[in-house]
């Protein structure tokens, strides 16, 4: 049966390594060897459950005739911490002791460990030998390829493993990698370069004596660098490859010269770029280098490509808790982890709901216009019967004005919009609303300016009411409004609700981050929903129209 073994490959670096060999009959035996023989004898990846003996493939999560009783109140055993019994395990034929079959049987297979934190007290852990996964053939075939790779991946799938799996591979197989350099670029400390180093010399059945920084191996040296002193690559003579490690990681006033990097040295030397990321924020290295790819092939895995091989079915319901799960694992780019409003409000929230425009609401619209520095946020906000719906959320980059114009005016229509509100900040914006809605402020207060029919400033602000197009205070009155959206997600009530679709907005809500009373929009590349957000709420919950909060 089911059986794990350590192999050589597997030591941690400072351990006694046993059955050593000699390095050059290690070589000798890896030349001309394939990295993984998929589809063949030993190298077929598929499952069988240890109870039933049923096959399956190998992303299926769990045997489902041995949990059939749990499947019939799948998502309530969920919600308590109940799971399916997990009783797949790989084939035998694929985890075998040392063979000479392919490179990856004679290194060993990898070795998966991790410890996933339930709550506070409360920890799984799981420790599996895993075969080379069929969806990894497309990656390795990437990496066999001469053009520059951009690999924008989840956490924890494994492809920095797989690089330094395939980057051995070709030291030891055959000669292209002869009289060259192979630098890998981790940042921004040191420790974490050498650490990547230790991994890779961890690969081999025999010890490598070289330095922390550098490792020679089959007349191929590798050469680990912190991303602060990627200038050091100017000094390589012959680099065969160069692998950008986490770089969307790298401290921000480094982007230039990581970006300057990918595009110089591939030229000067022909040293191809392997570039391997966990998405960050907006309008980092990754995020540019996908707007503008420039020569990089483009390959994006997010969780469930490794769904049921690499992450177990417990893993991932339990990691989909967490704030951060999109940006960890499904590539969308977030930002700091909030400290505002509490995770369990913001998730109390959500609940799946028509998304259909309702008449007879009160349907409001609130806009962050934002143009060439950031982005143009909407959300449209529904009051039905005593709860309010956030209905619809969009953002938008550099928009034209007039398509923005046109934009509002078909929501409008769309969902019966009773009022629009946006910052008061840009008055020339609001101007071209009430145009395009002729919206011409009351004028029994104050002499009308004859040069701007649309001019609101001479009408109170307890009369703004009365217009169509509302300018609100939100950047004079930030923390006021934040603290109105606190009180509503904490309302016992439960006023607020937000369908599971509206990921990014969620996101923006776990991610307002307020120090010493000020709040630090900076954090979050996504604040511009939380202003759009935060001035609908304030409509319902101030204006003498509807009084929600208790």
């Amino acid at each position: 049966m089911y059986k794990e073994f350590q192999f050589a490959g597997h030591f941690l670096p400072g351990r006694k390594r046993l059955n050593q060999i000699r390095p050059e009959d290690f070589f000798r035996q890896c030349k001309n060897k394939e990295f993984w023989s998929w589809g063949k004898k030993h190298h077929q990846t598929w499952k069988y459950c240890e109870q039933c003996g049923e096959k399956y493939e190998e992303s299926e999560p769990y045997c489902k005739p041995c949990n059939a009783d749990w499947e019939e109140n799948k998502q309530k055993n969920i919600d308590k911490d109940i799971f399916p019994v997990m009783t797949l395990k790989f084939n035998d034929d694929l985890i075998l002791e040392k063979k000479d079959c392919c490179f990856t049987h004679i290194i060993g297979l990898p070795v998966k460990d991790f410890k996933i934190q339930i709550d506070e007290n409360k920890f799984y852990r799981e420790r599996t030998t895993l075969p080379i996964f069929d969806w990894q053939k497309p990656i390795y075939e990437a990496f066999m390829k001469e053009q520059d790779n951009l690999i924008i991946k989840s956490t924890g799938l494994g492809g920095s493993a797989l690089k330094l799996r395939h980057t051995a591979h070709q030291i030891c197989s055959g000669k292209d990698y002869n009289n060259t350099q192979v630098p890998i670029i981790v940042g921004p400390q040191k420790g974490m370069a050498q650490d990547m180093l230790r991994r890779f010399k961890a690969l081999f059945p025999f010890e490598i004596k070289d330095n922390m920084n550098t490792c020679k191996l089959n007349n191929c040296e590798l050469k680990v660098l912190a991303s602060r002193n990627i200038d050091s690559l100017r000094s390589l003579e012959n680099p065969r490859e160069i692998f950008f490690d986490e770089f969307d990681f790298f401290p921000e006033n480094q982007k230039e010269n990581v970006l300057d990097a990918f595009v110089r040295y591939g030229g000067k030397s022909g040293a191809k770029a392997e570039a391997m990321t966990t998405p960050n924020k907006p309008f980092g290295i990754c995020y540019t280098l996908e707007e503008n790819p420039m020569d990089f092939k483009i390959m994006k895995l997010p969780y469930a490509v490794g769904y049921g091989s690499i992450y177990s079915f417990i893993q991932i319901e339990l990691q989909k808790r967490k704030h951060g799960f999109d940006r960890e694992y499904n590539l969308m780019y977030g930002g700091k982890t909030g400290n505002y409003f509490d995770e369990v409000d913001i998730n109390a929230t959500i609940e799946d709901y028509p998304l259909t425009a309702i008449k007879e609401a009160t349907t409001v619209m609130g806009i962050d216009s934002g143009w060439s520095s950031s982005w143009f946020a909407i959300v449209i906000m529904s009051y039905v019967r005593g709860k309010i719906y956030v209905m619809h959320c969009e953002r938008w980059k550099n928009p034209h004005s007039q398509f923005m114009l046109d934009r509002v005016a078909e929501l409008k229509r769309d969902w019966f919009v009773y009022k629009i509100l946006t910052d008061g900040s840009d008055p020339q914006w609001i101007y071209s609303l009430k145009s395009r809605f002729k919206d011409t402020p009351p004028v029994s207060f104050a002499q009308v300016n004859v040069n701007n029919p649309y001019d609101y400033h001479h009408v109170p602000a307890d009369r703004y009411i009365d217009m169509k197009v509302i300018p609100t205070s939100f950047t004079r009155r930030v923390m006021q409004y934040l603290n109105q959206d606190k009180n509503l997600l904490k309302n016992q009530n439960r006023v607020l609700r937000l369908h599971p679709s509206m990921t990014e907005l969620k996101n923006a809500l776990h991610e307002v981050y307020v120090l010493q009373g000020q709040y630090k929009k900076e954090t979050s590349p996504l604040n511009d929903y939380v202003d759009a957000f935060s001035e609908c709420v304030d409509f319902f919950t101030t204006k003498n129209i509807i009084k929600l909060m208790t």
